[in-house]
C-alpha cells in the first residue's frame, strides 16, 4: 500500500466513524412544562391552608370573606387575611412553618424531580439525558404561573429541596416588612381577558415567556404540556396548538371546562395524581 493509499484509507475510515457518530447522535429537543401551585403541586390550596393559623379553630372573621364577594379580587382578599392574622400574632417564623406542613399531590416531589433532571437549570453534573425510540435526546423546562404569592411557593420548593427545578415562577411577589407581616403585590394589573383574574392572565405569561426565550436565548420548543386544575388555567389551556398537552386534574373546574370545548386544540389527559402525568410524559 502507497502512502496516497494509506492517506486515503485512513480519510475514508475518519469520515465513515464520523458518518456513524452523526448517526447516533441524537438530536436534542426541549419540552415546557408549565405548573399551576395550588391544587396541583400540592394538594391543597395554600392561600386557605395558612387558615390553621387563625385562633377559634382556624376561623377567618366572615366580614373578611363578604369583601372578597363583593369585588372578587382574590390577592386583595389574601393581603387582608395575612393582614389579620399578624394582628392576632402570627409571625413569619409561624407562616413558614405552616406551609412545610402542606401536603404534595401523590407522585408530585418525584415527577419534578425527575423532569427538573434533564433541564439546564439542573446543571451538566446531575442531568440525565432521555433519549426516545426516534433517537430524539428529550429536555425539559419547567415553569411555574400560579396566583398564589412567591413567598409562599419559594419556601415550599426550597424547604423540599426543588427550589432550583423551575427556570421561572411567575406570581403575586410578597415580602415580609420589619414587623413580621406577609405583604402581598398584584403579579400584574390586566384588563384584556375575562377569564383570568385582574391580576394575572396566565396565558398572557406564557406566551410572553415562550417570546422572551426565543428572543433572549433563541429557545424553541418541540412542546407545551400545562398540568393545572383551576379555571384561571382554562386561558393557557386554550392557547396551545395540536402538538401540545393540557393536564386537568379529574373533576376540577379546568377538567370540566375543557371537556367538549370546541376551543380546545391541545389533547387533553385527566390526572387523579402525579403518577398518571408521569405515565404519559415518559
Amino acid at each position: 500500500m502507497t502512502i496516497d493509499d494509506k492517506i486515503t484509507a485512513t480519510t475514508t475510515g475518519t469520515a465513515v466513524v464520523a458518518a456513524a457518530a452523526a448517526a447516533t447522535t441524537p438530536t436534542v429537543i426541549t419540552e415546557l412544562v408549565v405548573f399551576d401551585f395550588d391544587e396541583t403541586i400540592v394538594d391543597c390550596n395554600s392561600d386557605t391552608f395558612i387558615n390553621e393559623l387563625a385562633p377559634d379553630g382556624g376561623h377567618i372573621p366572615d366580614e373578611l370573606y363578604a369583601e372578597f364577594l363583593l369585588n372578587n379580587r382574590w390577592t386583595e382578599y389574601m393581603a387582608k387575611v395575612l393582614g389579620y392574622l399578624h394582628s392576632r400574632g402570627v409571625r413569619e417564623l409561624d407562616l413558614r412553618q405552616c406551609l412545610k406542613r402542606m401536603p404534595f399531590l401523590v407522585g408530585m416531589k418525584d415527577l419534578i424531580t425527575k423532569l427538573s433532571a434533564t433541564s439546564a437549570a439542573a446543571g451538566p453534573a446531575v442531568a440525565v439525558p432521555v433519549v426516545n425510540e426516534n433517537n430524539e435526546q428529550r429536555n425539559y423546562e419547567l415553569i411555574i404561573i400560579s396566583d398564589a404569592n412567591s413567598v409562599f411557593i419559594g419556601h415550599y420548593l426550597e424547604f423540599n429541596q426543588l427550589d432550583k427545578a423551575f427556570r421561572n415562577i411567575y406570581t403575586n411577589p410578597a415580602t415580609f416588612d420589619d414587623t413580621g407581616c406577609l405583604k402581598l403585590t398584584e403579579y400584574q394589573y390586566q384588563n384584556w381577558c375575562t377569564t383570568c383574574a385582574r391580576n394575572l392572565c396566565k396565558g398572557h405569561v406564557l406566551e410572553e415567556h415562550i417570546k422572551r426565550r426565543a428572543m433572549e436565548d433563541n429557545q424553541s420548543y418541540s412542546r407545551i404540556s400545562y398540568v393545572g386544575d383551576g379555571s384561571n388555567d382554562v386561558c393557557p389551556a386554550l392557547r396551545l396548538g395540536p402538538n401540545d398537552r393540557v393536564f386537568a386534574r379529574h373533576g376540577y373546574p379546568l377538567d370540566k371546562r375543557l371537556a367538549n370545548n370546541a376551543d380546545l386544540k391541545a389533547k387533553r389527559y385527566q390526572f387523579n395524581n402525579a403518577n398518571d402525568i408521569s405515565a404519559q410524559m415518559f
